[in-house]
């Protein structure tokens, strides 16, 4: 089987997610390759790490979007995470940060830290509907 290249602990939590979310090793050796290439290539793409999270982030024009990827010990420790994203992308001068799925997670962190988070369904283009969140600064 084909090894990809991890060389640090933050592609080890991506490719360990990949691996832990596809169907089979091969899936998430090319979804993980796909994603190093989007890195080298684009400027508007970047990983950040904090605990057991690595979030990408897209830069799309004054709002950043993000995903997370890796396995977090409680859901305090991955609001706590949530929390240092969201002040680290003020301090990039955006207007607001966003993100979208169906995992329930982002309303009860909205709730919890009483955010004001702007909540719609939309429709992607695999056809799918999904919950949009997004925090204006």
């Amino acid at each position: 089987m084909i090894t990809p290249i991890v060389e640090s602990q933050t592609l080890k939590i991506v490719y360990d997610y990949f691996v832990d979310h596809y169907s089979d090793q091969r899936t998430a050796i090319t979804e993980y390759n796909k994603l190093r290439m989007i890195l080298n290539n684009y400027d508007d793409h970047r990983l950040v790490s904090f605990g057991n999270i690595v979030f990408l982030l897209n830069f799309k024009q004054d709002e950043v979007e993000f995903h997370s990827m890796g396995r977090e010990t409680s859901a305090f420790a991955f609001t706590k995470d949530i929390i240092k994203l969201i002040n680290y992308v003020r301090k990039l001068n955006v207007k607001s940060i966003s993100t979208y799925g169906n995992d329930q997670i982002f309303e009860h962190i909205a709730r919890r830290l009483k955010l004001d988070i702007k909540q719609q369904l939309k429709v992607k283009p695999d056809g799918n509907t999904y919950n949009y969140y997004r925090l204006e600064f």
